[in-house]
């Protein structure tokens, strides 16, 4: 797959990359988990037990793909507002590796 960065995006086939997720094996993952808990914890060969791996934390991206224009034009009034009203500074100051300072007036 290649890649064209544009703004925080790095794909270039949406289709592919469904593709990629859609056949990701959960099964594999936990195989190669397994293998590196023997390496790394070899004292786990001497228990009858294994791990069990879980995915407490998964991130699901709520960005919006639009590429036309004229799409863009119908929820855009919607979407801007929504933000203002929902997306504060505290919200985005961390993810621009910012931090916030609380001034108070006297």
């Amino acid at each position: 797959m290649g890649i064209e960065i544009c703004q925080n995006s790095a794909i270039d086939d949406w289709d592919k990359a469904q593709r990629l997720a859609d056949q990701f094996n959960l099964r594999a993952l936990h195989k190669r988990l397994h293998q590196f808990a023997r390496r790394y914890y070899p004292a786990i060969r001497h228990f009858p037990v294994q791990y069990h791996w879980i995915i407490i934390q998964a991130e699901y991206a709520a960005d919006i793909i639009v590429f036309r224009q004229a799409c863009l034009q119908d929820i855009y009034g919607t979407l801007t507002r929504t933000a203002i009203h929902a997306v504060k500074a505290d919200n985005i100051a961390p993810f621009l590796g910012c931090k916030l300072i609380l001034l108070r007036m006297m």
